[in-house]
């Protein structure tokens, strides 16, 4: 299964303690195929991506490995979808 991911940035000013370690999980989750496509907003705090996985509750068992949303800083909303 596909999503879109949107993610609402809630603590920016917290992001820099976590940046490295999000950096190295996202590879992780890249790697792994779980993100197919990650992308950061130039002109508000969010990021959108397409992740892959079985069912929406193994996604959302996979994101919260991220430092950002465990430590509660950023929250994603999902839309699965499918290729045209």
């Amino acid at each position: 299964m596909q999503f879109l991911a949107t993610a609402t940035i809630t603590k920016p000013e917290q992001l820099v303690h976590y940046a490295e370690l999000e950096t190295a999980v996202l590879n992780q989750l890249r790697a792994e195929g779980t993100v197919t496509s990650a992308y950061r907003y130039t002109a508000k705090h969010g990021v959108v991506g397409i992740f892959q996985h079985d069912s929406l509750a193994s996604l959302k068992a996979e994101i919260e490995r991220l430092p950002f949303v465990s430590e509660h800083l950023m929250t994603f909303a999902y839309d699965e979808i499918v290729e045209l």
